[in-house]
Order: structure tokens, then C-alpha cells, then sequence
């Protein structure tokens, strides 16, 4: 019957296998006229990967490391059009409205270059790596105050 197949009960009297490092073992449904459900099925090795498999992975990273350094030249230019674009700023409002105005507005811009850059950082690095060093920063100075 399709159900006696199905069923699978450990006689007594049957043993596991001696080598279960090098062993699978596992319940097989078997039919009831066997006299044990213990089954083994030798572990494969495991496979070098092929020639092919070794040059995609070489190639995955190259593509990885190429956007990577994409990336940051692209972040290194929007830095230089925002430097440029801060200097230019200043020096118009400067010659409209004087030199206390200019500085005050190159001063603004910095920071928010500053914050901007600062904003960049966190997304590169991930929020868990900001407060993980803000608090091991924070763990030193507390040290270094208490001693």
C-alpha cells in the first residue's frame, strides 16, 4: 500500500552508520517489508569551481571596483562645481553688497558643503558605522576625562 511506503519507523535493532563524519544520514520512506529505515548516501566533494566560474567572479569584481571608483570621481567633481560655485557666489555678493556680505555668504556655503558632505559620509558608511563611532569617540573622552 501507498501508505505503508510512506511510513517510516526505526526498528530496535537497527544501527546508524559507523562513519557519520563521511555519511549522510536521513529517514527514507521505504516499504514495510525492509528491515531498517536507515539510509546513507555518501557526501560528494565538493567541486573546484570551473575556469569559466573563476573568470566571471574576476570579471564581477572588476565591474564592482570600476563603479566603485566611478562613483567617487563623480563625487570628487560635484565637490569641485560646489567649491567653484561657493567662490563665485561670494565674490558677487561681495562686490554688490561688500566684504562683510561676501565673507558671511562663503561662510554659509562651507557649511552647507560641509553638511552635504557630511551627508554623503553617512550614506556611504551606513547609519550602525556613524553611531558606532560617534560612540566609541565618545567611550575615549570619557576614558581620557576620568583618568
Amino acid at each position: 500500500k501507498l501508505s505503508d511506503q510512506r511510513s517510516c519507523k526505526p526498528q530496535p535493532f537497527c544501527e546508524p552508520p559507523t562513519s557519520l563524519p563521511t555519511m549522510i544520514r536521513y529517514f527514507k520512506p521505504i516499504p514495510t517489508t525492509s528491515s531498517c529505515c536507515f539510509n546513507t548516501i555518501p557526501m560528494q566533494k565538493k567541486q573546484p569551481p570551473s575556469a569559466a566560474v573563476q573568470q566571471a567572479k574576476v570579471i564581477a569584481g572588476e565591474v564592482i571596483l570600476g563603479y566603485s571608483a566611478l562613483v567617487d570621481a563623480m563625487f570628487e567633481a560635484g565637490e569641485h562645481v560646489l567649491d567653484e560655485t561657493i567662490d563665485t557666489t561670494a565674490e558677487v555678493i561681495e562686490h554688490r553688497h561688500g566684504s562683510e556680505a561676501g565673507e558671511t555668504a562663503k561662510a554659509a556655503g562651507v557649511a552647507a558643503k560641509d553638511g552635504v558632505k557630511a551627508g554623503l559620509n553617512v550614506v556611504k558608511i551606513g547609519p550602525k558605522g556613524v553611531v558606532k563611532g560617534a560612540a566609541t569617540a565618545a567611550g575615549k573622552e570619557l576614558v581620557a576625562d576620568s583618568v
